[in-house]
């Protein structure tokens, strides 16, 4: 009788483990994944950045221009961000033109457009590289040129997870600095599969303590 106890409770631990390592491993891949947030602020030709202003992947938390003036978010700005790949191999990486649209299964493209504080994201992505494109808008004057992120991207303070884009493009000359916002604000994320996996998890996790009770039940 005391062995049979024996072998359900190592039964039950053995269960436990295995739970628990696949609850890991989906922790991993949910610190896989990265986003792209891109920050439309109302530049206009005129507009003079400061010299120390460098776009390079980091959030900038307030943005002003030479003249010390906060430049404002822009609603209302779309952008497409479409998943890349090298042509061949010796090519040149940093050249857009080096690059084609990736396709199949591997394929990513989705339109985003910035909310009331000027910003749209797309998150959940997994590692790759990315071309965002500013999409053409009566409220600007020209659109930006088309960028390339590589995910995660290499910056002086290490590999970062989340990169921020800041579109240098300009409004139009008839463009108001705040501009009407829409009556239903626009969907401004993206996710393929970032919060199923977290769902995955609680539910393991929920399910081996269940199980322990169960078991524990059964023993006592």
């Amino acid at each position: 009788m005391l062995k049979d106890y024996v072998r359900k409770y190592q039964l039950t631990i053995c269960c436990l483990l295995v739970l628990f390592s696949f609850s890991i491993e989906m922790l991993k891949v949910e610190a896989s994944s990265y986003d792209i947030h891109i920050i439309k602020l109302g530049l206009r030709d005129t507009t003079k950045l400061p010299n120390d202003f460098i776009s390079n992947g980091i959030k900038v938390d307030e943005v002003k221009d030479a003249d010390g003036n906060v430049l404002n978010g822009v609603s209302s700005i779309s952008y497409t961000i479409t998943r890349m790949a090298l042509k061949t191999s010796d090519l040149d990486p940093t050249k857009l033109d080096s690059y084609e649209i990736v396709t199949g299964k591997e394929a990513f493209t989705q339109t985003v457009t910035t909310n009331q504080d000027g910003e749209a994201q797309v998150t959940g992505l997994p590692k790759g590289v990315y071309q965002v494109s500013e999409l053409p808008n009566k409220l600007l004057s020209h659109v930006m040129e088309p960028v390339l992120i590589s995910l995660p991207l290499e910056s002086k303070h290490g590999l970062l997870s989340e990169v921020y884009v800041y579109p240098k493009s300009s409004l139009a000359s008839n463009t108001p600095d705040e501009p009407e916002l829409p009556n239903k604000l626009p969907q401004t994320s993206g996710n393929i599969g970032k919060t199923s996996q977290f769902y995955w998890m609680i539910g393991l996790i929920g399910g081996m303590g269940f199980l322990g009770v169960r078991q524990f039940k059964k023993l006592s």
